[in-house]
């Protein structure tokens, strides 16, 4: 509602009491519902607990996790129980068989075999190591995942913050632009100025409210942003309590580049991409080599046999393996064999290549963020400056206007230096903290 009466009282500011009232909505601003404060540390634990790219990541890294428990199907024994009955009506005319005629068999059988692995090559011991690799490479896809999060997370909060500081500047703009129409209409009623330069300055006025209203606009799509980047299906008005001030001369900038070769999540992972393609080459190799396990089991089955006019028959047998060996040698590999060989040594290639490649825009950006860090803070600490110069200046100004010895117009173009001087100082800001957090999500710092 404050909202829409400030965009009605712009179009109907031709009375003072209209201009008063919307200065004063511009400035006081006052709150019609509960606003939530948010640090950037909960904003980031926020972001880690409604993320659903970070949730996705989370459950790939319980999968691989929960596999590496379980480990390979042939690390342990198996056992099995088999239980079996059989009904069979069996009819012999032959002339060669001692039986003729029907008669009937039934049974029951049972029996336990086990089988224990001992050697098939090391794939046992590989297909775990492999486990664990993945399980490795997972967890450090997960923390690079969370760092990309609150690299965006980073990016939205100080946007609102940064837009929240111009549309204060504007506010302030609006003012001075009030000031000096308030001035201009009590000049008119003492003949020191005219219709004309009444007019000017209300013109300037609704300028500057207008612009207000655009960068009011700026700051809602903003708060909406960091919404969306948390991942609330809700709008609530916050208010962010930390500041953009820099960080002078961080240490994370002191050799980033080897920091970034030996702590990037990325690259790490990657790595370990290349380790698992080696060990797949070995597992597929494993193909070639013979396989021996050892074998027991116990068989236990009850017979019985009903011949015509002959009463049924009972029997039963026990059969006992304490201990027996399986080898197995593949005499002629297969051709599948050989081409999964070759195309994991493929696979390995390309993951070599993937991480040379990744190395070197690591170092690349690493120069480039050394370089635009200090670029960036020559260019605040200019900003700094100018906008201390501007402010002198429109302090002369608006006193040489008040004597007269300069019009609005030379008085406008100070006050636009002065409001863009601010402004670019807030943007300097907002884009040095973007390269600090930058450089602290590619070390995985960011937290």
């Amino acid at each position: 509602m404050l909202h829409c009466l400030r965009r009605l009282l712009l179009y109907r500011v031709n009375t003072p009491a209209g201009c008063w009232l919307l200065l004063g909505l511009l400035l006081a601003e006052l709150p019609v519902v509960a606003q939530t404060s948010l640090s950037l540390a909960e904003t980031l634990r926020l972001g880690g607990i409604h993320n659903t790219d970070l949730q996705l990541a989370i459950q790939r890294e319980a999968i691989a996790q929960s596999n590496q428990r379980i480990g390979v199907p042939d690390r342990l024994p198996s056992v099995v129980l088999g239980v079996s009955q059989n009904n069979y009506l069996n009819q012999y005319n032959s002339p060669t068989n001692f039986v003729r005629g029907i008669y009937q068999d039934n049974s029951l059988n049972g029996g336990i075999s086990g089988s224990l692995l001992l050697y098939n090559g090391g794939r046992l011991g590989l297909s775990q190591i492999q486990l664990n690799q993945l399980a490795l490479r997972a967890a450090l896809e997960t923390q690079a995942v969370r760092q990309q999060v609150n690299r965006l997370l980073v990016e939205a909060y100080y946007r609102v913050v940064v837009e929240g500081a111009k549309l204060g500047v504007r506010s302030e703009s609006v003012a001075l632009s009030k000031a000096r129409w308030v001035d201009f209409k009590a000049q008119e009623r003492l003949g020191k100025a005219s219709t004309f330069d009444v007019l000017q300055a209300e013109n300037l006025f609704l300028i500057d409210s207008t612009s207000y209203f655009q960068q009011d606009i700026e700051y809602q799509i903003a708060q909406n942003r960091l919404h969306t980047a948390i991942g609330w299906n809700r709008f609530e008005p916050i208010v962010l309590t930390d500041s953009l001030t820099p960080t002078l001369h961080p240490a994370i900038f002191f050799n980033l580049s080897g920091k970034l070769i030996s702590l990037n999540f990325d690259l790490r992972s990657r790595r370990i991409g290349v380790m698992v393609a080696e060990n797949t080459i070995r597992l597929q190799k494993t193909a070639f080599k013979p396989t021996v396990r050892l074998n027991s089991s116990i068989y236990q089955s009850f017979t019985g046999t009903k011949f015509p006019d002959i009463p049924r028959i009972n029997g039963n047998a026990t059969s006992l393996l304490l201990a027996g060996f399986s080898l197995s040698v593949p005499l002629l590999p297969g051709r599948e064999a050989r081409r999964a060989v070759r195309q994991s040594e493929l696979e390995r290639g390309l993951s070599e290549i993937t991480v040379r490649g990744a190395e070197r825009r690591l170092l690349a950006e690493a120069d480039l963020l050394e370089r635009s860090y200090q670029e960036q803070s020559r260019i605040v600490a200019l900003s700094e400056r100018l906008i201390n110069n501007a402010a002198r200046s429109l302090t002369i100004a608006h006193n040489r206007l008040l004597g007269g010895f300069s019009n609005l117009i030379e008085y406008r173009s100070v006050q636009l230096a002065y409001t863009e001087a601010k402004l670019n100082h807030l943007q300097a800001l907002y884009a040095l903290k973007l390269i600090e957090s930058t450089a602290r999500q590619l070390i995985g710092t960011l937290k």
